[in-house]
């Protein structure tokens, strides 16, 4: 025998935009100090609904576009991102503030999520916060172990092999970082975090 259930559906997009340059994470807000200022936003559309969507896309009115990913279907709980660049030229008490808003087509009918909005912020004097953080590892050289924060040996003499992590926790990106240890007589190779 065969089943068929019935399935009241009930379809339903959300949108979530967010924004970043070129060395944040992506958040809701950005401020910058620079006019005028290249960004990057996303769009992450979620199909929170119970049937499938497609021709899922994303309308920005104020960038004035329109996403141009082609045959986006989304399954109930599936999501896309679709990203855009842009540059900021002109801002309205300091601040540029756009809604995007994401749709779809279920059934032949046409659905729509809420808007949803990013704000960049220009302050001509900010000044990003900077930080950096380490955590310093060590284990006995070709021991099948974890590096920890200390070890313990019955040798006399043993060669150690020593981990550094070093995390960028600034709200910019980082050239030139280096990590230096007097006790061991080491400086790193610079890199860009």
């Amino acid at each position: 025998s065969a089943k068929v259930t019935y399935v009241d559906a009930k379809p339903k997009l959300t949108i979530d935009k967010q924004v970043k340059d070129q060395y944040h994470n992506f958040d809701d807000s950005l401020t910058v100090s620079v006019s005028p200022a290249a960004v990057e936003y996303q769009f992450i559309v979620k199909n929170t609904g119970n049937v499938g969507i497609s021709d899922v896309g994303v309308y920005d009115q104020t960038l004035g576009w329109h996403s141009t990913d082609k045959d986006i279907y989304l399954l109930p709980g599936e999501s896309y991102t679709f990203t855009k660049s842009f540059t900021i030229e002109s801002w309205t008490d300091n601040k540029f503030i756009n809604v995007a808003s994401a749709g779809g087509i279920s059934s032949d009918k046409s659905v729509s999520s809420d808007t949803d909005s990013a704000t960049v912020t220009y302050k001509e004097d900010y000044k990003p916060r900077l930080e950096l953080s380490i955590d310093k590892k060590v284990k006995i050289s070709g021991a099948d172990a974890s590096p920890t924060d200390s070890v313990i040996t019955d040798q006399e003499s043993v060669t150690v092999v020593y981990y550094f992590h070093v995390v960028n926790n600034s709200e910019v990106a980082l050239t030139n970082v280096f990590v230096s240890d007097a006790s061991i007589n080491f400086t790193s190779t610079t890199v860009d975090l």
